[in-house]
């Protein structure tokens, strides 16, 4: 996994960049990186973009954005204990509210992720006929 810089370690290869030359500075990213990196102008071309964000916007360029990165993993450990505290007309309302939906949208794919059912009742539950249900699943 790479690592990314930091505003600081940015920075220091900026001032180099406009001190000392862009060669300079793509030796300095090296190190930092701590890697071997194949292709020069991909490091030339990121490190003129982000002097040249800095110049325009300020230090406020070099920080993540929100919404940028990865996406928080689901916790999904506690729908077990959920299940546990409904009674069986509520499961029962939740069981017809969701088939209700999948017809509406009408998405084979969902349906096949439920490794349980049998295609027969997959293709019951979106209102479809059993062998369109397998020509529409190739």
């Amino acid at each position: 996994m790479s690592k990314n810089l930091t505003v600081e370690q940015w920075l220091k290869i900026i001032n180099i960049y406009k001190n000392e030359g862009i060669r300079i500075a793509e030796l300095e990213y090296r190190i930092i990186k701590s890697k071997v990196l194949k292709h020069s102008c991909e490091i030339r071309k990121r490190t003129k973009r982000k002097a040249k964000l800095v110049n325009i916007y300020g230090m406020t360029s070099l920080t993540r954005k929100k919404g940028s990165g990865r996406y928080k993993k689901r916790y999904d450990s506690d729908i077990p204990g959920i299940i546990d505290d409904l009674n069986e007309e509520q499961k029962r309302e939740i069981i017809e509210d969701w088939i209700k939906k999948k017809r509406d949208e009408q998405e084979r794919q969902s349906i096949n992720k439920i490794k349980t059912l049998n295609t027969t009742l997959k293709a019951r539950i979106i209102l479809m006929h059993r062998t369109s249900f397998y020509k529409k699943m190739c």
